[in-house]
């Protein structure tokens, strides 16, 4: 199994428990350790309410220090967007991952849209993605 996709199997069932409790979540951070094992990344700054914004440029952050010190190898950040469906062009709720390795050589950003109905079943729709400039695992 790749890196990212035991990140995202391990880690969607925790996302699912998230939203089905609470309808929203904020962003969290996992990685590959070198031995192959996970590991979960976190950060906290004092603010009890963070906006996601910071709280992904900090877990970006912490996953690059992970690299430069050689204990991880791959890593992903997963975050609750609202986002617009390319084919349709609707506004969707989705779980973004956005993911890197230290052995590829762009990041991917996935988006898997969710419905998630008042009685707080949970279901995907399909989903997508797009390359990026990596930020976070650069020799």
């Amino acid at each position: 199994m790749s890196y990212k996709d035991t990140l995202i199997d391990k880690t969607f069932p925790f996302i699912d428990t998230l939203l089905k409790n609470y309808g929203e979540f904020f962003p969290i951070a996992m990685a590959v350790k070198n031995d192959g094992t996970l590991a979960s990344v976190a950060t906290y700054d004092g603010n009890e309410i963070p906006l996601s914004d910071d709280v992904i440029k900090s877990l970006k952050q912490a996953l690059t220090e992970g690299y430069k010190k050689g204990d991880y190898v791959a890593g992903a950040i997963f975050y609750d967007v609202r986002v617009i469906e390319p084919i349709t062009n609707e506004k969707k709720d989705a779980v973004a991952v956005l993911y890197e390795s230290a052995n590829e050589n762009v990041a991917i950003n996935y988006f898997y849209p969710y419905i998630l109905t008042k009685e707080r079943a949970l279901s995907y729709t399909e989903g997508w993605n797009n390359t990026l400039e990596k930020e976070v695992f650069v020799p």
